[in-house]
């Protein structure tokens, strides 16, 4: 199984203009649910699974929650559960899937579990901050008209879910990320943002869509001869981790003025790469293979 991650993300896509595809379940919601929040038709999950329990979030419910979170579903019974999704575009297509979880701040121990892509391992979910709202990613290709996907009960607390999304995922997309992906903002010690005025290029090769205003902000060590160090902690040491890595010039350099980065994986160098002005995508496994 691969898990993707992007790097250097640096911005919430705020308006969806277009959801051809899209399915976005508010979980443990009342049956016949159907609302739209920042631009997102919801929709209850009932129909999309025959087992589990809703539940509301934090008990009074908290009005300043976006509604998503209010609610979730929980699995008391069975060790596996399973949402069958059917996705409008069918098999053959990539999908982005995002999970999204929020315990509820007043209700002890968040559990934790196994979400899997039918029989396929995904990921194990933890939430050791039960206030706070975490999601999990994974980009899946279907070979069916149909995607289970999968919370396991592994012995500690019953799986529970808040949000469960998917975002076909295709060559359409404009300045703003039309697929719901979210790219947060990031800072890091020894840091500083920097930010362009201009628009960013993107080139004829920009492949995984990425939107102009993500590529418009970026950090860059205060320091000139800092560096930029991102952790990604393996759940295991089978998983194959694919990292892409999106640099653009967003400073005015002088004439005699050039800017090459050196990556590092695991200590092994690849580079050095030029920055220009126009996009540079750099696709690297944790083998270090092209």
């Amino acid at each position: 199984m691969r898990i993707w991650y992007t790097l250097l993300l640096f911005h919430v896509a705020a308006m969806i203009h277009a959801q051809q595809g899209f399915i976005s379940l508010d979980c443990g919601s009342s049956p016949g649910t159907n609302y739209t929040e920042n631009g997102i038709n919801f929709v209850s999950d009932e129909g999309f699974i025959e087992s589990g329990v809703p539940n509301d979030t934090i008990y009074p419910k908290d009005h300043t929650l976006r509604r998503k979170f209010r609610s979730h579903r929980s699995f008391p019974e069975n060790e596996r559960n399973c949402y069958t999704l059917r996705p409008h575009n069918g098999k053959n297509t990539r999908y982005l899937i995002r999970a999204e979880f929020l315990y509820g701040g007043d209700k002890g121990q968040a559990p934790q579990f196994d979400l899997y892509i039918g029989a396929d391992y995904w990921t194990t979910h933890t939430n050791s901050q039960t206030s706070d709202s975490t999601y999990n990613e994974i980009i899946h290709v279907t070979l069916s008209e149909y995607i289970n996907v999968c919370l396991v009960n592994t012995g500690y607390g019953p799986p529970y879910i808040t949000a469960l999304l998917l975002r076909p995922l295709d060559i359409t997309m404009n300045d703003d990320d039309k697929y719901d992906r979210l790219w947060n903002p990031i800072s890091l010690d020894g840091c500083k943002a920097v930010q362009s005025s201009d628009t960013v290029s993107l080139g004829p090769n920009n492949e995984e869509q990425v939107p102009s205003k993500v590529m418009s902000t970026a950090i860059t060590p205060t320091n000139s001869t800092g560096a930029i160090v991102f952790s990604v902690n393996a759940d295991n040491t089978i998983d194959e981790y694919i990292f892409y890595i999106h640099l653009a010039e967003v400073q005015k350099l002088e004439t005699n003025q050039t800017r090459e980065v050196n990556i590092y994986i695991n200590g092994e160098l690849n580079g050095p790469f030029p920055v220009s002005t126009s996009m540079t995508t750099i696709r690297r496994d944790n083998n270090n293979h092209i």
